[in-house]
């Protein structure tokens, strides 16, 4: 898919990768080490987690606390530039399975500061609210509805599940995951440009 002129319907997957999770790809000698805002792991490391079927993506980009700048022209002041002083993404999805991560993002029953128990399928005994936010790197990679790859995203942040996981009879859980982007030089993305 080329970014032209078109109608266009994406498909979006989801990987996380904890921070503190040890890398292996690139590669497990050198680069192994806590995942952190100074040490990406590859895209495509087995340590990633999928956050399962995505179902609605919403990414916000913010403006924090513009500047307007004035200037003579020639006497009278007018508008001549506005100085962005910062800015801040995030990202809302939700999607229609439940998994061990699930929990332990939503319940907080692990951080790589805080110590804790990871969730895995098998479950596991966790102590709610024990944790800080996850931390971690989020992979996403958008597809359109021909299958053609769109845009990729390797960005640091924090991880949560906001609204809580509402269960209705008959009806399917959907988490809403909330991922604020965080500062990091090795931030990536990916644009197809053929």
């Amino acid at each position: 898919m080329s970014f032209q002129t078109q109608s266009t319907a994406l498909g979006k997957q989801a990987f996380f990768f904890r921070e503190g999770d040890n890398i292996t790809i690139p590669a497990a000698g050198s680069n192994a080490g806590a995942a952190s805002r100074t040490n990406r792991p590859d895209a495509t490391d087995p340590l990633y987690q999928q956050l399962q079927t995505v179902d609605d993506w919403e990414w916000d980009i913010k403006t924090m606390g513009d500047e307007k700048v004035y200037a003579p022209s020639p006497g009278r002041m007018q508008l001549f530039d506005i100085v962005e002083k910062g800015a801040e993404a995030m990202v809302k999805f939700s999607t229609n399975q439940i998994q061990g991560l699930s929990v332990e993002v939503f319940y907080r029953t692990y951080s790589a500061a805080g110590g804790g128990n990871k969730i895995t399928s098998a479950g596991g005994v966790f102590v709610p609210l024990n944790c800080k936010p996850q931390r971690g790197w989020l992979h996403t990679e958008l597809y359109d509805n021909d299958n053609n790859f769109a845009l990729s995203l390797d960005v640091y942040g924090l991880l949560r599940i906001t609204g809580g996981i509402a269960s209705k009879e008959g009806a399917i859980l959907r988490p809403k995951f909330e991922f604020n982007m965080l500062y990091s030089a090795l931030a990536a993305a990916l644009a197809n440009n053929s």
